[in-house]
């Protein structure tokens, strides 16, 4: 959506709550995904945390970074 109003020159890319969405994803994701597994029993926050690769962590980054580079 924001590449879209980007690239048509709409107003709606310039909403706040748009460049908070995918920070929202990704914690909901990360957050029913420890409810899954440590649910179970048997798996520890830090056990949890060393299951996730790389592109978790860069997309996580990415989506921290996305709020605040607005122009």
């Amino acid at each position: 959506m924001l590449l879209i109003g980007i690239l048509t020159k709409d107003n709606f890319s310039s909403a706040g709550i748009i460049y908070w969405v995918p920070l929202i994803g990704v914690l909901y994701i990360i957050i029913m995904l420890y409810l899954q597994t440590t649910g179970t029993g048997g798996m520890s926050l830090g056990d949890f945390i060393s299951v996730f690769g790389y592109a978790l962590w860069l997309t996580l980054i990415a989506a921290i970074i996305l709020p605040f580079t607005r122009s």
